[in-house]
């Protein structure tokens, strides 16, 4: 399976791929400690795992992980958190699990944005106050 990205083109040739409902960025690198982050996008999912955190991603923001996913991911770990963009335009509120978003104040939406605009020590005392 690929993913295909290409910031500079039109929005409808962005992303290309030829991904599944049970293509899962994030999945197979799960070490299966206490908590799980269901993030929006593959930089977030790599962002997390640089600073040790198990996270996985939907496809979008905007397509749920599948239930079969959601459900492995409930007897595995003890708790699972949705860390999605601060802009409101997800689907956060469709999971069953806590929320959290990185604070408005900070000029970012997302954890990965924050990490590269403040860097990765800011970046892990925000995660450690938001987890």
């Amino acid at each position: 399976r690929y993913q295909i990205y290409q910031p500079h083109a039109p929005r409808e040739y962005k992303f290309r791929n030829d991904w599944t409902e049970f293509c899962v960025p994030g999945w197979q690198q799960l070490t299966g400690k206490e908590l799980c982050i269901n993030t929006k996008s593959c930089k977030d999912v790599m962002c997390l795992r640089s600073f040790g955190y198990d996270a996985v991603s939907p496809r979008s923001e905007n397509i749920l992980l599948p239930v079969e996913a959601v459900s492995a991911m409930k007897k595995r770990f003890k708790r699972i958190i949705t860390l999605f963009d601060n802009d409101g335009k997800h689907s956060a509120h469709k999971y069953e699990f806590e929320q959290r978003f990185i604070p408005i104040e900070s000029g970012t939406k997302d954890v990965s944005d924050f990490c590269a605009k403040y860097g990765p020590e800011k970046t892990a005392e925000l995660l450690k106050q938001l987890l």
